[in-house]
C-alpha cells in the first residue's frame, strides 16, 4: 500500500520511493498533501527517469516546460518539447523520453482525485498546447504561488487545492480560447495503450503469458502480437520483460526482499529461473546486482 506521503507518479512502480521519503533539501522541493503534489527538482526526474524507460501516470498531472527541449512519446504518439509547452495528462498516460536536452527543465502538478472533487472534470483528457508569452508568465505564477502557500504558510495547505482548481480553470480557458483539439489515438494505437496499462498494474505475480494481455483486450493472441509490433516496433514478449526488469531493479535497490520473493514478483515459479533470466538481460546475477547499489562489489565468476 501507498504511503500518505507518496506522490502517485509511477516510475516502474517503486523508483520514487526513496526519492520522496527523503530528508534532503533538494528532495523537499516535492510539495506533498494529501490532494496535491509539486515537483520542481530535475535532478530527481534525470535520476528516476532515464531515457527510454517507460512510466505511466496514476494521477492526473499540469506539466510546465520551462525551458530546454526534449522528445517524449506519450501514448505513443511521437511530442517535440520547448520551453513554454504546457500539458494536461489524465491518468493512464504512457510516458517515454527518448532525448532531452542537458537543460531541459520543467514543473509538473500531480492532484489526487476522489469521487466529489471537482478536479475530476479536467481528468479525462490529454491535451497540448504551446503557451504565449503572457500565459506562461501567469501559468507559472500559479506553480510558483502553490510552492509559496506551502513552505511559507503551512495553515494554507487545504488553499492549494483551490489554486489548482483556478489554474485548470485558466489554462481551460486558454484552450478554449486558441481552438486546442484533444488527442485521440487510433485503434490499433489504443490497443497498445491498453496493453500498457495492463503491464503497470500492481500484481502480486507478473503476468507473462501474452495470451492474458490479449484475452483481457479480447484479441487473438496472433493479432494481438501484430498489433503491438506494428505500433511500438517491439513485441509484447519484449515489453513484458522490460517491466519484468524495470520492476526486478527497483524491487533489488529499493528494498530487502528476498530472490524468491522478487521472483515471484515478476512472474516466476522457480528463483532459478529468474536468476538466468536476469543475468541473460542485465549481464550480472540479481544478487551481485543488489551489491552493486549497496556499495559492494560482484561476486567474481
Amino acid at each position: 500500500m501507498k504511503s500518505k506521503n507518496e506522490p502517485d507518479i509511477e516510475l516502474s512502480k517503486m523508483e520514487l520511493d526513496r526519492m520522496v521519503n527523503s530528508d534532503a533539501p533538494n528532495d523537499r522541493q516535492n510539495f506533498i498533501t494529501d490532494d496535491v503534489s509539486l515537483i520542481t527538482d530535475n535532478s530527481l526526474y534525470r535520476k528516476n527517469m532515464p531515457l527510454q524507460r517507460i512510466y505511466q501516470t496514476a494521477n492526473p498531472e499540469i506539466i510546465l516546460v520551462m525551458q530546454g527541449n526534449a522528445d517524449y512519446n506519450v501514448n505513443n504518439l511521437p511530442y517535440k518539447l520547448g520551453k513554454g509547452d504546457l500539458f494536461i495528462v489524465p491518468i493512464g498516460t504512457i510516458f517515454q523520453v527518448r532525448f532531452r536536452s542537458d537543460d531541459f527543465k520543467l514543473k509538473v502538478i500531480d492532484y489526487h482525485l476522489n469521487q466529489d472533487n471537482k478536479m475530476n472534470y479536467y481528468a479525462l483528457w490529454l491535451k497540448r498546447h504551446h503557451l504565449t508569452e503572457s500565459d506562461f508568465f501567469r501559468v507559472n505564477l500559479y506553480y510558483e504561488l502553490i510552492h509559496e502557500c506551502y513552505s511559507s504558510h503551512m495553515e494554507m495547505r487545504e488553499s492549494v487545492v483551490y489554486i489548482v482548481l483556478a489554474l485548470l480553470h485558466d489554462i481551460n480557458r486558454i484552450l478554449a480560447k486558441d481552438g486546442n483539439q484533444t488527442v485521440t489515438l487510433k485503434r490499433e494505437e489504443q490497443v497498445y495503450v491498453d496493453f500498457m496499462k495492463l503491464l503497470m498494474e500492481d500484481y502480486d505475480m507478473l503476468p507473462r503469458a501474452i495470451t492474458y494481455y490479449s484475452d483481457k483486450l479480447n484479441l487473438n493472441a496472433n493479432l494481438f502480437g501484430t498489433i503491438v509490433k506494428k505500433v511500438s516496433g517491439l513485441s509484447p514478449l519484449n515489453w513484458i520483460n522490460r517491466v519484468t526488469m524495470d520492476t526486478a531493479r527497483s524491487m533489488l535497490i529499493n528494498g530487502s526482499a528476498s530472490m524468491s520473493d522478487i521472483a515471484r514478483k515478476v512472474g516466476f515459479t522457480e528463483q532459478a529461473s529468474f536468476t538466468r533470466f536476469f543475468k541473460k538481460e542485465e549481464g550480472m546475477n540479481p544478487l551481485d546486482y543488489r551489491k552493486m547499489f549497496m556499495g559492494g562489489k560482484p561476486q567474481a565468476e
